[in-house]
């Protein structure tokens, strides 16, 4: 989630649980040899001037 998140303000102990905390939950949905899914909900808007 680093790539989404900024993480670098959170000091390095608290990112480190984070990312065990999202590993150990992420492990029980990870297929054997498989990537980590991961989905999120993006809200768009689009607008024009005129």
């Amino acid at each position: 989630m680093a790539g989404v998140y900024d993480m670098r303000p959170l000091p390095p102990g608290l990112v480190a649980e984070v990312r065990d905390a999202f590993l150990a939950r992420a492990a029980a949905i990870t297929p054997p040899g498989g990537p980590t899914p991961c989905a999120m909900v993006l809200h768009t808007a689009c607008a024009r001037l005129g």
